[in-house]
């Protein structure tokens, strides 16, 4: 019994952290804004499979400025095929999904919209099976954070772990000094 409420007890807290999408006010209650919980604290997806690069950004701006607008897998020259690409909401629900297309290719991307037109600010769960060229499939799954703000959005301490489409490096991975183009104030 006791095993049971401590397993409860970690699944609360994890959720917690997990599902805490900051909406920049003050969340701690003590006035100071770099106390807030920052979605962008979700770790971005860097994998290699089979030789191939793959970059996933940990949030996008779906906010029709044409930078980052767009969340989508972005890969090397050793990636084949996106066999699929889901995003769930908190839910478990699939609000989209995209097969067999090519990496880098943002016609492909989800725009943030939820299933009744919405689109809304949380962390939303993905999976994404990909083919390498030597015909070899790899499933990685992970989360991104929806910031649909009008630029510029509000600042956070926190927004400088964010990674974007933009800072894609052109070969699969994630270059931390190349411009986001998302401005904040």
């Amino acid at each position: 019994m006791k095993l049971n409420n401590i397993r409860f007890l970690l699944l609360f807290v994890c959720s917690f952290f997990l599902y805490s999408c900051g909406d920049d006010d003050d969340s701690s209650g003590d006035g100071n804004p770099d106390n807030v919980i920052s979605c962008c604290e979700i770790p971005h997806l860097e994998a290699c499979a089979g030789g191939a690069n793959i970059f996933v950004p940990n949030a996008f701006t779906p906010n029709a400025n044409g930078v980052n607008d767009l969340f989508y897998p972005h890969g090397g020259t050793g990636v084949k095929e996106i066999k699929s690409f889901k995003i769930f909401d908190e839910n478990n629900t699939m609000i989209y999904d995209a097969y067999n297309f090519q990496a880098n290719d943002p016609i492909f991307g989800w725009d943030g919209e939820l299933n009744d037109g919405t689109i809304v600010e949380a962390v939303y769960q993905y999976t994404l099976e990909v083919e390498n060229v030597a015909g070899e499939l790899f499933d990685f799954e992970g989360s991104v954070c929806v910031r649909p703000y009008v630029n510029p959005f509000p600042c956070v301490e926190f927004e400088k772990h964010c990674a974007f489409s933009a800072q894609h490096d052109g070969n699969g991975g994630f270059e931390p000094t190349l411009e986001s183009f998302e401005n904040c104030q």
